[in-house]
């Protein structure tokens, strides 16, 4: 018995789910990965793949989010991520994190951007043990105001017009199944 047995799905809508998740993420983290981290307008790459499976946790499931949130994680150290490989485990925890508090919220955009905050906060956690692995140490006024604050800002900002995207995506998936009636 598969995954998609065990939770009522058909084969095909496991298949639906593969690939219009693997089309988002690879439009996502290119976005993030290419685009993103060459535009100076930003004054920090914004991580548009926290606000994707942010996006995925309230339209489809927990479950949904934790695949897509560990493939997110290989995906961004493989298009431009740093010699270690903890993303994987940071988008997994952002996953948690999100899935643990969205599960008494509605699927709509103003959940979608107050669950964005404390994913960001598990961000800045990220961003920081990152720089304390790379570096050592930075000066933490620095650290906050010259890195997290701006990286925060633009990931707020920029993960906002991720719902409308993901949410027109996921609409042949079907309904949230915790909502229905």
């Amino acid at each position: 018995m598969t995954w998609g047995q065990k939770s009522g799905m058909s084969r095909q809508d496991v298949i639906k789910r593969i690939i219009i998740y693997a089309l988002l993420l690879i439009v996502v983290a290119t976005l993030q990965c290419s685009f993103f981290s060459n535009l100076h307008v930003c004054p920090a790459t914004p991580d548009l793949l926290l606000g994707l499976v942010a996006a995925i946790t309230l339209l489809d499931s927990k479950k949904s989010a934790a695949i897509v949130s560990v493939a997110a994680g290989f995906l961004a150290d493989a298009l431009g991520g740093s010699g270690y490989s903890l993303s994987p485990l940071y988008y997994l925890a952002a996953a948690v994190v999100i899935g643990l508090l969205s599960e008494k919220v509605l699927p709509v955009f103003f959940s979608y951007a107050m669950i964005l905050i404390p994913a960001l906060i598990v961000r800045a956690g990220y961003t920081l043990l990152s720089i304390l692995i790379s570096y050592g140490s930075l000066p933490m006024l620095f650290t906050l105001r010259g890195i997290i604050l701006p990286e925060t800002i633009c990931t707020l900002l920029l993960c906002l017009p991720l719902w409308p995207l993901t949410r027109l995506c996921t609409a042949p998936l079907g309904s949230r199944n915790k909502f229905t009636f």
